[in-house]
This record gives C-alpha cells, structure tokens and sequence, in this order.
C-alpha cells in the first residue's frame, strides 16, 4: 500500500469485504482509500508538483468511473516541522477536487447508499 498511490482493491466504490473461506461476501463494507501523504513524501519520495500531480490523476480517475476520493491526510499535515509543505499539497489537491463539484458524504451516507 505504502509505495503507491490508487485503489488497491481495484473498485472504485465501496464494497464488501469477501470471505474466501467461506465463499460469500461479509456485511463488513471496505470504502477504498487512494492516497496518504506521507506515502506521496515518505515512501514515494516525491516533491509537492509530484505529488499534486498524482492527486489530481487520482480525482480524475474517481471523475471517470463515479467513484469516491478518499484521502488520508494526517493531523501534522499543518506543522511545518513535521510535514514540511505537506500543507500545499493538501490545499491543492482539495481545490482541485472542489473544482470538479464533488458531492460530499458522511461514511453514515456511504453506508445507507450500499445497503
């Protein structure tokens, strides 16, 4: 997970996790995440344009097959000591995504859309 940004699962939307032991799907829903900030700087070792540019492939991606943009973004993202312009990247990538006038849902609404 950590070496690179996208949906590991493949899907785009929320799905529920299978259980290959016993051949059905669980009511446990998995909701894909497709990128972390420290994965961009820390394991990808990649510069704030680098990583900018993989955000916005990634919202485009969700754009062209209507799925969701989830993002994992760390409460340090604002202290400079520990996350240097993580902060940049972070706003950003959020203009770019509003630019594109997402709906915004609660994991409760995700829920309730996947029942």
């Amino acid at each position: 997970w950590a070496d690179m940004a996208g949906y590991r699962t493949g899907f785009v939307h929320p799905h529920p996790v299978f259980d290959v032991t016993n051949n059905r799907p669980l009511t446990l829903l998995q909701v894909p995440m497709m990128l972390m900030d420290m994965q961009l700087f820390n394991r990808m070792d990649l510069t704030i344009d680098e990583s900018l540019d993989i955000a916005r492939k990634q919202v485009d991606i969700a754009c062209r097959y209507h799925g969701l943009v989830v993002w994992n973004f760390h409460h340090l993202v604002y202290d400079k000591s520990e996350a240097g312009d993580c902060d940049i990247l972070f706003e950003n990538s959020l203009n770019y995504l509003n630019s594109k006038k997402p709906t915004y849902l609660t994991l409760g609404e995700i829920n309730d859309t996947n029942q």
